[in-house]
């Protein structure tokens, strides 16, 4: 999972990279990202602690069906 490691440097999404979406979530601004076309994660970042923290890891089906379409 490389690509979580890689939140640390480039936790937001920018222009181009469709891998990551930032998305409301109830009252929440969360990100996830896809990774290898297989898995999607959910993370949080903090500007003040400056942490990316990872919320939620599981397949793409799985969050399809837990979450539906963010």
């Amino acid at each position: 999972m490389g690509k979580l490691r890689l939140l640390a440097e480039s936790p937001y999404p920018m222009r181009g990279e469709e891998d990551k979406e930032k998305i409301r979530f109830h009252d929440y601004e969360i990100y996830r990202i896809h990774i290898e076309r297989s898995f999607t994660a959910f993370y949080r970042t903090s500007e003040v602690e400056k942490t990316v923290r990872t919320l939620d890891l599981m397949t793409i089906g799985e969050a399809h069906k837990r979450y539906g379409k963010l």
